[in-house]
């Protein structure tokens, strides 16, 4: 066991940065839910400046109380170390995910928009605007959750607007004048997540050079090929979005994010799919790595991200949704696979049903089985 810090058990290592590490953790010797705890390296618990600085990545973080965000719990110090807590969600970061399903892909870009959106225009009691900037949007700082919902974590680049910009945060996310200037603030938040988006829809990484000179050097030429161009099966709506995310002049992007988020919304609403969160939850069922609040760093580079439902349904998932609308009730996998009848030339029953769940046409009905939605 990872020991213990003040009152919490510390139960498993999830992950480190350069100032802290992250546990999954709980109250000693209580039944209360675990919350994944945050403190600095044990070489930096005694540096009182960088404590400061450690806190204000909970304090920004605490400021917002919102569904797209990872809550703080509780802020403090214990046995001479600073800490914060949060809630524990069961899910992955994207980086660890791989490919993504077209309609979840919009439902998490959506999410993190609004998470972003609501940071950027929060106020405080007398109504003066925190100005609070994340600094880092990337795929591993969005955590997808087993329930459909996307949310943001690690403001540990979060500023508030009044100090100064500095360089930092995850290179290839970058906006070009972050890079350049140290700017950071709601259009490079945009700007970053236009990025992961694109990353979406292409499963390419954009900016990819084979040192981080290079890589910045990508960065500051913001050379952006439409994604359309990249793979021609990007819906032109969300192909024009993207690359207004990513103008290089920020003030070609759009005003703010509240933007972004009416633009994914109305497109998921003329999708067949229906509720793309649901859609997520049972896709996150089936595919999520075991569950973690914070990925640790992959021992390998991970999967490209890229949309894997783009493509009409094929004749053989068209002849089980036919059959399928026969059934009143869910089914379970057994009875899936004994009253399915497909032609000879046809995947596997079970294969052609998993297809229709990443499709978001079939869901689980509880412990009762599958059912159409």
């Amino acid at each position: 066991m990872p020991g213990r810090l003040g009152r919490y058990e510390l139960v498993r290592r999830l992950g480190h940065g350069g100032m802290g590490e992250v546990f999954l953790a709980r109250v000693a010797g209580s039944s209360s839910p675990q919350v994944v705890l945050k403190r600095l390296l044990p070489h930096l618990a005694h540096d009182r400046e960088l404590g400061r600085l450690f806190l204000n990545e909970a304090g920004v973080a605490a400021r917002l109380v919102h569904p797209n965000v990872s809550r703080v719990l509780e802020l403090g110090e214990a046995d001479g170390v600073f800490f914060f807590t949060m809630e524990f969600v069961e899910g992955s970061d994207l980086k660890a995910l791989g490919a993504v399903p077209l309609e979840s892909a919009v439902r998490i870009v959506a999410d993190a928009a609004t998470a972003l959106h609501a940071a950027q225009t929060s106020t405080d009691a007398a109504g003066r605007p925190f100005g609070i900037v994340h600094g880092d949007v990337s795929p591993k700082n969005l955590l997808v959750g087993v329930d459909g919902v996307t949310r943001l974590i690690d403001f540990g680049l979060g500023r508030l607007g009044r100090d100064e910009g500095s360089l930092g945060g995850t290179w290839e996310y970058m906006a070009p004048e972050h890079a350049l200037d140290g700017v950071a603030d709601a259009k490079t938040d945009q700007f970053s997540l236009g990025v992961v988006f694109w990353e979406l829809l292409t499963g390419r990484r954009l900016y990819a050079g084979e040192t981080d000179t290079s890589t910045l050097d990508q960065v500051v030429a913001c050379v952006v090929t439409p994604p359309k161009q990249v793979n021609a099966l990007v819906p032109e709506p969300l192909d024009a979005l993207v690359m207004r995310m990513l103008a290089r002049a920020p003030a070609q992007r759009f005003s703010d994010l509240g933007e972004v988020v009416t633009l994914l919304e109305q497109w998921l609403a003329t999708q067949r799919a229906g509720d793309a969160r649901r859609a997520l939850a049972v896709w996150m069922a089936h595919r999520a790595p075991a569950p973690t609040a914070v990925a640790p760093p992959p021992a390998q580079p991970p999967p490209s991200l890229a949309v894997t439902t783009l493509a009409p349904l094929s004749p053989h998932e068209t002849e089980a949704l036919r059959q399928l609308e026969q059934f009143e009730g869910p089914l379970t996998l057994e009875q899936l696979e004994a009253h399915l009848r497909l032609s000879p030339d046809a995947p596997p029953v079970l294969d052609v049903a998993q297809s229709l769940v990443e499709r978001g046409l079939l869901v689980r009905d509880g412990d009762a089985g599958f059912r159409l939605r």
